[in-house]
């Protein structure tokens, strides 16, 4: 049998649990870590957070009208989700879903909103299909279906892969967002770095998660597979460097209707992003954004926010990449570790948790960052971890 013990999705956080275990039985012999966030609301509905992590966990508040169950393991990392035994653990998910008869599933960031898609859809429940969230997980395949005009090409770095004939190129890892598992390669000599730290990862996790995608694909969606075989499941892959200012759509699939939530700007020094600008500078080019969400809304992606990013060209606007989660950074613990001179009219929810929540259960989403003036959504902090001119 398996307990429910810990709660932390980040190794070695520090942070302390902020609601007692529950102690459940599932079927395996695998550790699910499930909390259980009080509430004083008689009949709430029960909610299934994956892998929040110990931060967003301490930060969901008490006595709301949902109960929500956080569902963690001490192995798995933001940094790091490639060692991690996601099979396992998904489908003790599972049935500690249908055991304690939760309505509704979601993840805070993409990997974990993944895993929440493949419960949901195994549960009947409202939110996005496994499908269409592995299409903006993996970044191969995401291209391949939205922009097949943008040459990609599979790299398995321990068959020692051939570099690229031109500079630069960008080399993306599955199940990552932000700067995790995304390298710009400049020139010969990044390259052959990157090879070597690339060849240092265990192929045995490498090919479990291959594995995981295969399985998945078969049980939920079969006639859609990848790949004929697992060993063929793409892990990384090259694609060309897009230069440019990138923007970004937020779009809320809600109940089948697709709503533009937010707009921003990315602003880069170099390289790097410093800062995220919202509402941005743009007019939003509506027929490229409902192409992309309307695409990924037809493959089952429903009741659940996805940030789109983009660049305009002399040609239209080019896709940069899909992430399957709300991009806004505007959450409470910024504000107050960083900027106790600015008081809010205010403090934001963590991470758009009533949006999610209701999105998860199928219901209406009422609420949009665009909609207020009483925040202000600035994510220097959090890329630079520094504050001040930028």
């Amino acid at each position: 049998s398996v307990a429910a013990m810990g709660c932390s999705s980040s190794r070695g956080s520090g942070q302390e649990p902020k609601y007692a275990v529950k102690q459940v039985a599932t079927g395996n012999d695998y550790t699910v870590q499930a909390r259980v966030v009080p509430t004083t609301v008689a009949a709430a509905r029960r909610v299934a957070v994956i892998l929040p992590g110990a931060l967003y966990s301490s930060r969901i508040s008490e006595n709301t009208e949902f109960e929500y169950h956080l569902l963690d393991h001490g192995d798995y990392s933001f940094l790091d989700p490639i060692d991690f035994d996601a099979d396992t653990f998904v489908k003790s998910a599972i049935e500690y879903c249908r055991a304690h008869n939760v309505a509704g599933v979601f993840g805070f960031d993409c990997f974990p909103s993944l895993l929440a898609s493949i419960v949901n859809q195994s549960l009947g429940l409202h939110g996005p299909s496994f499908r269409s969230i592995f299409a903006c997980v993996n970044k191969y395949y995401m291209r391949k279906l939205m922009s097949p005009d943008i040459a990609v090409t599979k790299l398995t770095p321990h068959s020692s892969p051939q570099c690229p004939a031109n500079f630069p190129v960008v080399v993306k890892q599955t199940d990552t967002q932000f700067y995790v598992g995304t390298w710009i390669v400049h020139d010969t000599a990044e390259w052959d770095a990157l090879i070597k730290k690339l060849q240092s990862r265990s192929l045995a996790l490498l090919e479990q998660r291959q594995r995981f995608y295969f399985q998945w694909h078969e049980t939920l969606c079969p006639a859609q597979q990848v790949e004929a075989k697992w060993q063929d499941v793409a892990m990384f892959h090259v694609e060309p460097y897009l230069e440019g200012l990138e923007h970004q759509i937020e779009v809320v699939v809600d109940n089948g209707q697709l709503l533009i939530a937010d707009t921003g700007d990315i602003i880069k020094q170099g390289d790097i992003l410093t800062l995220f600008v919202t509402p941005g500078s743009f007019e939003v080019p509506k027929d490229f954004a409902h192409g992309v969400a309307g695409q990924l809304r037809d493959m089952g992606y429903n009741n659940q926010a996805m940030d789109i990013e983009f660049i305009f060209t002399s040609n239209g606007p080019q896709l940069v990449e899909i992430n399957s989660r709300y991009s806004y950074m505007g959450w409470h613990a910024f504000y107050e570790t960083h900027c106790p001179n600015s008081p809010l009219k205010e403090s934001p929810d963590l991470r758009n948790l009533s949006n999610r929540t209701l999105s998860c259960l199928g219901d209406h989403v009422p609420n949009f960052p665009s909609d207020k003036d009483e925040i202000s959504k600035l994510a220097a902090m959090m890329y630079t971890n520094q504050t001040g001119a930028v």
